[in-house]
């Protein structure tokens, strides 16, 4: 049987991590959405997307992703943790809890580099020869399409990756030197300011908590008090787009919960928000005695719907 589609727009976010989250935040606080209209979708049995955490003092304690989060960078995040009460104190919000937090705790790291000697390295020096600020400069002021498909090793010269820069830098934001050349572009770009303080971490905001109970949890239970509707353990898997005076809209989503098929009719107003892959999807973990296995396919839906799409 067909169920009549409401005459309400509904909004329905495919994953719940942060961007999700904020998104559904935003929907309510500063578009009025009611948040009984509004649905979070996720594969597992948590959400966070990669700001997940879980454990116990017996097993131990696992925090898959974290954010280097900056007050520069952030901007958009620190709003919407503007509004949303921080955890074991409404008095507050999460971003007051994390700017106090910061007032305090200062992040000066003071041994980001250590020799095969284990002797603290002097990170401030960067390292650079002039061939690699011209490097640098040239991949900042190339657009995109000329770019193209270079990987970072294409684009440097060997110095380049024997740098204490890029020592902090590929270990701060997680990339490798086959990585494409246009993403460290954008990295750059949007954290230039971290030049001066990479090698002190000084412009990361700590939270008091892991990054899950600080602000993840927080936002969730301000989304539920709000009417928000989270469907866990729900795996989208494909969706079904209609050709529409020029566009493309999504008209239905299909996925499996508990082992059975589900399929989501959308109204012409309905919105739809995808968040495609993860940096954490297909994570596996090892330990002191076994090594972690290697994941060749992908296996949950962030990939998967990501091909078929």
């Amino acid at each position: 049987m067909t169920m009549p589609l409401p005459s309400s727009p509904r909004a329905f976010f495919v994953g719940s991590g942060i961007a999700a989250m904020s998104a559904a935040v935003l929907l309510i606080r500063d578009a009025g959405w009611r948040g009984r209209d509004i649905r979070i979708l996720e594969e597992l049995p948590v959400v966070g997307g990669a700001l997940d955490g879980s454990g116990d003092a017996i097993g131990g304690f696992l925090t898959r992703g974290g954010r280097m989060w900056t007050e520069e960078a952030y901007v958009c995040l620190w709003d919407v943790l503007a509004s949303v009460p921080a955890a074991g104190d409404r008095s507050r919000s999460v971003k007051d809890a994390v700017w106090a937090f910061n007032a305090e705790v200062l992040t000066d790291a003071g041994a980001r580099l250590i020799d095969g000697e284990h002797r603290i390295l002097d990170a401030s020096a960067l390292g650079f020869d002039l061939h690699d600020r011209l490097d640098l400069v040239r991949l900042l002021v190339t657009p995109e399409r000329l770019l193209g498909t270079r990987r970072i090793d294409d684009w440097f010269a060997p110095h380049f990756f024997e740098t204490n820069f890029w020592a902090l830098w590929r270990t701060t934001f997680a990339f490798q030197n086959w990585h494409s050349a246009v993403e460290l572009r954008r990295y750059m770009l949007r954290f230039l300011q971290e030049f001066p303080r990479i090698h002190t971490l000084g412009g990361v905001r700590r939270t008091p908590l892991n990054q899950y109970d600080s602000v993840v949890r927080p936002m969730q239970e301000w989304l539920a008090q709000h009417g928000v509707v989270f469907e866990l353990a729900s795996r989208v898997l494909d969706a079904d787009f209609a050709e529409e005076g020029g566009g493309r809209r999504i008209e239905r989503l299909h996925g499996e919960r508990a082992g059975r098929p589900f399929a989501i009719d959308l109204a012409r107003d309905d919105k739809v928000f995808l968040t495609l892959g993860s940096m954490t999807a297909d994570a596996s973990r090892g330990g002191h005695d076994r090594a972690a296995t290697l994941v060749r396919e992908p296996l949950e839906g962030a990939w998967t719907l990501w091909k078929r799409l």
